[in-house]
């Protein structure tokens, strides 16, 4: 019975992580698709210190870093990301920058 109740738990708070991701990503998505891409270091910069312990990397179509969070580490991402489900593992689309 623990082990059930702890799995539940388990899972609760990983849909809980999760939408709170969808969301943070959302809202990365909305400055990058409404920001001039020289603004947008600046707009994700005042936007995402309000979240502490967000970080984000962002990078545009020809492989340069428009915005790259404090500490952030892209080895350790892509090794999170790999483990996601497959249902978990929809964070690819995001809005293009030129």
């Amino acid at each position: 019975m623990e082990i059930l109740i702890w799995s539940v738990m388990d899972r609760h708070f990983a849909d809980e992580d999760y939408a709170l991701l969808g969301d943070n990503i959302q809202l990365i998505q909305k400055i990058v698709t409404e920001a001039q891409t020289a603004s947008i270091p600046i707009r994700l910069e005042e936007t995402l210190e309000r979240h502490p312990g967000f970080i984000s990397y962002v990078q545009a179509v020809d492989g340069r870093s428009v915005y790259v969070s404090k500490g952030f580490d892209i080895g350790a991402a892509f090794d999170a990301i790999a483990k996601l489900s497959p249902e978990r593992n929809d964070l690819a689309p995001v809005p293009r920058i030129p």
